[in-house]
């Protein structure tokens, strides 16, 4: 009866371990959100800019040290949507719609080809939800 005892006050004890912890990361989580939302927005965009351009290097630096990978052609495809994701956020004429387009079209590309660890569309919505923000401002 007695490991009983014990091994239920060891599952209570990790039990309360883990709530303890998933409240501290959703607290650094949300100051996290706050802190990001407290940045210029330029400042936003400029980074979702920044994150295109790098993956953009990323993945012609794959096509030209690794030809063989071009075979499919999924690796340009994807290219062109971080360019499409760049030149939105570099014009600043570019409405929210134009790139909730681009993420809905990434999104069922990448589904459909079932890549994994692809984010141009999540980036996209990104973009779209901070020049919601601008606007509204």
């Amino acid at each position: 009866m007695l490991a009983f005892e014990l091994a239920v006050g060891i599952a209570l004890t990790v039990a309360m371990a883990v709530i303890v912890l998933s409240i501290r990361d959703s607290g650094r989580q949300r100051r996290h959100d706050i802190s990001q939302e407290l940045r210029p927005i330029p400042d936003r965009i400029n980074e979702v800019r920044e994150r295109a351009q790098f993956m953009i290097r990323q993945f012609e630096t794959i096509l030209d040290h690794y030809p063989q990978a071009c075979s499919d052609d999924w690796i340009p495809t994807i290219i062109s949507f971080y360019r499409r994701l760049d030149a939105l956020a570099s014009d600043p004429g570019s409405s929210a719609d134009e790139v909730i387009g681009l993420a809905d079209e990434a999104s069922a590309y990448i589904r459909n080809r079932r890549l994994k660890g692809i984010r141009v569309a999540e980036e996209a919505r990104r973009l779209a939800a901070i020049l919601s923000k601008k606007r509204a401002a």
